[in-house]
């Protein structure tokens, strides 16, 4: 294969900049029209949450998942994406969302695939979509190899490191007799646990596998 054909996983997390957590408690002073409005949705499928600012409307955890879908959604039609299927590529993708322990704020966790050529300038766009200080650290402070605590290429089991979290997000039912606070909070907020986008494997897998959907353990 030629590096053009080779897809190389790349982990990103999503987390929001510190000032949405204050729309929770319908506090906007630290908000900045100027520097933050595009990060904010107010169409239809995202919902008009920049006229709830203006009308100093509480926020949701499910507007706030909302507007991780908004900005993960503009970052998907951003010009390196538009290049990668212009040269006749396809980035495949695995999100997870899960909230903070202190505050219930959601984030996201994605397993990202693009050919390897596009991994650095799509490093790029990610600081520009998404400058929370959180997301652009460097991953380690004493090694300089480019890799951000949001941004991260040097993994040894991909598939591994997303099943962590995709495990995370269901109950035991072996074990389990209540829901716990995650099951709960994904069940309340009415957020999805798990989304992909179109994969690279040949839909006749996924009919062999039909039969076996409501076996989860042997599924696994």
């Amino acid at each position: 294969a030629t590096e053009e054909t080779i897809y190389q996983p790349i982990f990103i997390t999503i987390t929001l900049d510190g000032y949405f957590r204050d729309f929770l408690k319908g506090n906007f002073t630290r908000y900045d029209e100027k520097k933050h409005l595009k990060y904010i949705p107010n169409n239809d499928r995202f919902g008009a949450l920049r006229d709830k600012i203006t009308k100093k409307e509480k926020f949701t955890i499910k507007d706030l998942y909302n507007v991780l879908n908004f900005q993960l959604n503009r970052f998907q039609k951003s010009n390196i994406f538009k290049k990668i299927k212009e040269d006749g590529h396809k980035a495949h993708y695995i999100r997870v969302c899960e909230p903070h322990k202190k505050d219930g704020v959601p984030h996201l966790h994605l397993m990202l695939y693009v050919p390897v050529k596009y991994v650095y300038t799509l490093k790029d766009f990610y600081i520009s979509y998404f400058p929370a200080p959180q997301n652009i650290k460097p991953l380690d402070k004493n090694i300089d190899d480019g890799q951000l605590k949001g941004f991260q290429w040097e993994i040894k089991s991909a598939p591994a490191y997303i099943l962590k979290y995709i495990f995370k997000s269901f109950l035991n039912v072996q074990n389990e007799t209540e829901l716990d606070y995650l099951q709960a909070w994904y069940i309340k907020h009415r957020i999805l646990r798990v989304v992909t986008s179109h994969s690279i494997v040949p839909a006749w897998v996924y009919r062999k596998i039909s039969v076996l959907d409501k076996d989860w353990h042997y599924l696994t």
